[in-house]
C-alpha cells in the first residue's frame, strides 16, 4: 500500500514540476519588469519585502501546498502592483 501511494505521489510531483518551474520563472520575469530590478535581485524574499507581503513560515516553507499558496500570493502582489491596484488586506496562508 505504501509503495502505491509513494509511486502516485512521485507521478503527481513529476506532472506538476514543470508547471511549478514555469510559474517561478514567470514570477521572476514579471518582477524584473514590474519592480524594475535585475534578474539576480528578483528572488522571492526580495519581492515579498518590496510588496510588503508576510514573510514565509520557515516551518512550512518546503510543503508543496504552502509553497504554492505563497507563490500565488507573490504573483497576486506583482499583478496588483503592475495594475496599480492597492490591496486592502493581505490574505493569511
Amino acid at each position: 500500500m505504501s509503495s502505491v501511494w509513494h509511486t502516485g505521489r512521485e507521478t503527481l510531483l513529476q506532472n506538476r514540476l514543470p508547471l511549478l518551474v514555469r510559474t517561478l520563472t514567470k514570477s521572476k520575469s514579471l518582477a524584473t519588469g514590474v519592480l524594475g530590478c535585475h534578474w539576480l535581485d528578483s528572488g522571492k524574499e526580495t519581492i515579498a519585502q518590496v510588496l510588503k507581503l508576510p514573510t514565509e513560515d520557515m516551518v512550512q516553507k518546503h510543503r508543496t501546498d504552502y509553497d504554492a499558496a505563497y507563490q500565488a500570493l507573490v504573483l497576486k502582489g506583482l499583478l496588483e502592483k503592475y495594475r496599480g491596484v492597492k490591496t486592502e488586506t493581505i490574505p493569511q496562508i
